[in-house]
């Protein structure tokens, strides 16, 4: 979603935009690149929930450290409303003497929101905006809030891209707790529940932000060519607990998400909730662990640790994609060839924190009905890669024999190749920050002796 993250994160810290293609090659990508893991990640949402209420940490901080937002209207005040908005942000607030309002009054604005970016080149103007979520997993009012606020804005000239922001109040810190798991839980209980509408393939926990927090990454459909990207960011602080849900359109999502965002939510409210304020955050991917696995005939956790440079671990329950390879250049999908009895592997980078989606290795296997036919699918491909037009595909025969290609997308580098067995035929995919050849040849090596264990 690289508009709203764009415009709400550090501009340096985002990284590059390494989801452009080349068109002058007229090399694209074909389909959804989304093998993703929404089931497991899901269900680990929902795990680390629980996790999360186990682990309630209140910390009072005091507010002379805080930016000067912290402290813009006192707490029985209204929520300030841009003089540039034609719209004011929605707002709905039940408050309790027993514990007495929070929220009015510090939620985010449109200031706010313009200056997470201030004087960069993704800097945009924001409104209020009284329209409804685009988001299809919207937590409704839960447990027994003592205050509630909701305030949405929209950037302008946008017709796609706006922020929601939630906040409930509640009487005690471990009720806020309490309803941050279950806040988190509902989204990937939504997410399943929603199937192809509702794709979660991120999930973080978020530390050093409040006294806890997560953020969870979704993709939903807008037309058939373009996704809804919705970014939730949470956290609690003492009584209070706070939500952001972001929207807009996007091609395909590589940096990690921003925690920008949630920083003057939580300083906002942090000192009268009796919680800890915005510190420095930690995001820790919440992907179930599945180093230990082993699936016949593909690429291990610890064959890639061996190859690459970096500490790379598994994605769990990764789906083998029908579209392989989906790149023009190629002369048929495996399984429009007939490969049968697929399966697939993925690993990524755990120490690349600005890019983890980009550098990731993919291996994808299938079964063809004899030697012959595989034989002649893997010649059917290298005649058409070596044939591809335009100048940014090039050949790789560097410490392999197994034919193998390099293509430039943008910054980054995507690395393909085929290898046989018999029957058997794999693709392996890198892609790649740093361009490495003979990195690339020592992985295909490694991958070709586990392909040949299957006979």
């Amino acid at each position: 979603m690289r508009d709203i993250d764009r415009a709400l994160a550090d501009a340096a810290s985002s990284g590059r935009d390494a989801a452009r293609p080349v068109p002058a090659a007229q090399i694209r990508r074909v389909g959804a690149r989304m093998r993703r893991i929404r089931a497991a990640t899901a269900a680990t949402l929902s795990a680390a929930a629980v996790a999360g209420v186990i682990g309630l940490v209140t910390t009072t901080t005091s507010t002379d450290a805080l930016p000067d937002y912290a402290d813009t209207t006192a707490p029985s005040e209204s929520p300030t409303v841009p003089s540039e908005s034609p719209t004011a942000p929605t707002s709905q607030t039940t408050t309790s003497p027993a514990a007495g309002p929070i929220l009015a009054g510090r939620m985010l604005s449109a200031q706010i929101i313009e200056g997470l970016n201030a004087g960069s080149d993704f800097q945009s103007a924001w409104v209020g905006d009284d329209g409804a979520s685009d988001a299809l997993c919207v937590p409704t009012v839960g447990g027994a809030p003592v205050e509630t606020q909701h305030v949405r804005f929209a950037m302008v000239g946008s017709a796609t891209t706006a922020l929601d922001q939630w906040g409930e109040t509640f009487a005690s810190p471990a009720e806020a707790a309490a309803r941050l798991a279950e806040v988190r839980a509902f989204f990937g209980d939504c997410a399943e529940q929603m199937g192809d509408q509702v794709d979660l393939f991120w999930a973080f926990t978020l530390d050093g932000v409040g006294d806890a927090g997560f953020i969870a990454v979704m993709q939903q459909p807008f037309s058939p060519d373009e996704q809804t990207y919705v970014v939730v960011r949470a956290a609690h602080t003492g009584r209070v607990v706070t939500w952001i849900v972001s929207t807009g359109l996007g091609q395909d999502f590589n940096s990690r998400p921003a925690v920008a965002a949630v920083d003057p939510a939580v300083d906002l409210v942090c000192e009268p909730a009796g919680g800890a304020c915005a510190g420095s955050p930690v995001l820790t991917q919440t992907y179930p662990d599945a180093d230990d696995e082993v699936v016949a005939g593909l690429l291990r956790v610890d064959d890639v640790n061996t190859a690459l440079d970096g500490r790379w671990r598994a994605n769990a329950g990764l789906e083998p994609d029908i579209n392989a390879p989906n790149v023009i250049c190629s002369a048929a999908t495996l399984v429009d060839a007939g490969g049968t009895d697929s399966a697939a592997r993925g690993f990524f980078d755990e120490d690349d924190l600005a890019e983890p989606q980009i550098t990731e290795v993919v291996e994808t296997r299938a079964t063809f009905e004899s030697a012959d036919v595989a034989t002649e699918y893997v010649a059917a491909e290298i005649s058409a890669w070596d044939s591809c037009p335009g100048g940014a595909v090039e050949p790789v025969r560097i410490g392999t024999s197994a034919p193998a290609w390099r293509i430039q997308f943008g910054d980054h580098q995507q690395y393909y190749g085929f290898l046989q067995s018999g029957t058997h035929v794999a693709l392996v995919e890198w892609r790649a920050l740093d361009v490495d050849d003979s990195v690339f040849g020592a992985l295909l090596d490694v991958a070709a002796e586990r392909l040949s264990e299957l006979g």
